[in-house]
């Protein structure tokens, strides 16, 4: 379930992968697809580090090799695009349940 609360919180439902994936929807970035900018997850443990840690678990993770991308200018623009460090700032964290 996608939603949001007062405050700007986006709230997901499901587990971490789907979490993840939702959020990084927003920014019309998908795991696993065909695009330039689209990321290949090569670690599952990628998805619960990225919503416990936001863009400190992102960069961290592709440090370790646990995710690549072909065209990592274009994944960073559509993410800072979309502002999603922004709306977690706010909160402190994306929410999930």
């Amino acid at each position: 379930m996608l939603g949001t609360l007062s405050g700007g919180v986006i709230m997901f439902g499901g587990n971490p992968r789907d979490a993840t994936q939702k959020i990084l929807a927003l920014a019309d970035v998908r795991v696993d697809g065909g695009r330039r900018w689209d990321i290949i997850v090569h670690n599952e443990d990628f998805f619960d580090r990225v919503l416990r840690l936001g863009s400190l678990g992102l960069g961290e993770a592709y440090m370790d090799g646990w995710w690549d991308c072909q065209a990592l200018d274009e994944f960073f623009c559509h993410i800072l695009s979309a502002g999603l460090e922004r709306n977690r700032a706010r909160s402190g964290r994306f929410a999930w349940r």
